[in-house]
């Protein structure tokens, strides 16, 4: 309702209010207080309003599980900037319940640059999907130009031949789809990969989980 319509039904209502004041030999009402009351009946029409709003609820920002039948990749890349250290990846395979079917983490060779090792870990989560014998993937990356290239086809420049290795991978696949999330929703794969950099590890988890591995996708879920 506009500023202008509520004004005209408080003053209206004012001076009903006035009138009926008159009506029982009540003292009624100057006009400037009949004006008062009526902005005091807007205000407080806004104010019970603005009372009356429910709460912003906080965005979802954990995971979410895939559609029956389907196991969802998440994968995440750790390089440092000044390009000290090693770089390294992380892989999180989950199925329709979001139980834990298998998880790796692994730190390569050298220090490779930021768009290299986001390749590397959809590359690690391909192979490892594969290895598994998985007919329906989702696959995850915060690396919204990785996920691009794929989809796009775009497979030119230095890396362009990695590009087109994970393209041709997917007729290996029932069903096989590469999305872009925040990295809100990958926070588990960030971790492992995190995890394998600072601590130069290499590891494949089935079946039996560390702790820390556990608590991940347990925060992960929100």
């Amino acid at each position: 309702m506009s500023c202008t319509w509520e004004y005209f039904f408080a003053i209206s209502c004012s001076i009903w209010h006035n009138r009926n004041q008159i009506a029982h030999n009540d003292v009624s009402l100057s006009p400037l207080q009949i004006w008062e009351l009526a902005r005091n009946i807007v205000e407080g029409f806004h104010k019970a309003n603005l009372e009356l709003l429910p709460a912003k609820q906080p965005a979802n920002i954990s995971w979410e599980a895939p559609p029956p039948g389907f196991c969802k990749i998440n994968v995440d890349d750790a390089t440092s900037l000044d390009g000290s250290g090693v770089s390294a990846v992380g892989v999180v395979i989950r199925d329709e319940g979001g139980n834990l079917v298998v998880a790796l983490c692994k730190a390569l060779p050298s220090h490779y640059p930021a768009e290299w090792t986001e390749i590397f870990a959809t590359e690690q989560g391909v192979l490892l999907a594969q290895d598994l014998a998985i007919p329906n993937a989702i696959f995850e990356s915060d690396a919204s130009s990785v996920i691009q290239a794929i989809t796009q086809g775009l497979q030119g420049g230095v890396t362009g031949h990695l590009i087109r290795e994970i393209i041709l991978a997917k007729s290996s696949f029932l069903s096989c789809s590469f999305r872009h999330v925040k990295r809100d929703y990958n926070r588990a794969a960030h971790e492992l990969a995190q995890f394998a950099k600072c601590n130069n590890a290499c590891h494949v988890w089935k079946d039996v989980f560390p702790s820390f591995l556990a608590h991940l996708i347990q925060t992960d879920h929100g």
